[in-house]
């Protein structure tokens, strides 16, 4: 097996929007793909903005960066939950309203949980 045939460096520097701050960050990559620069970038840009999309749904929603479970299987165990949620609330359309706002709604409202409940089919 291979080593390293790529590292590099990423700067990313986001512009602030409404009250979200301006933000620089510098990530660090190891990769095996014996690739040309510009697929290794668009390989990385594409699985970060699918990881951040998503991660910034779960942080936002479910408080994920916050959450304190550290033991055992429970950390895995807790994720996949949220994970699980996040693709009802998705998927959910008697809601008319973002996920955050479904998440509110259901805990609110038992007829709404049960809505979106009853047109999850687990497929």
């Amino acid at each position: 097996m291979g080593g390293s045939q790529n590292d590099g460096m990423i700067y990313r520097h986001r512009e602030g929007e409404g009250n979200v701050a301006e933000h620089d960050e510098s990530m660090f990559f190891i990769s095996s793909l014996p690739t040309k620069v510009k697929r290794l970038s668009k390989f990385i840009r594409d699985h970060w903005q699918i990881e951040d999309s998503e991660h910034y749904v779960l942080d936002v929603t479910f408080a994920e960066d916050a959450s304190r479970i550290r033991r055992g299987t429970s950390p895995e165990v807790s994720a996949a939950i949220r994970r699980m949620a996040l693709d009802v609330l998705q998927r959910d359309t008697t809601v008319k309203d973002n996920i955050r706002g479904k998440r509110m709604r259901a805990g609110w409202d038992d007829a709404v949980l049960d809505g979106i409940c009853a047109g999850f089919s687990g497929t």
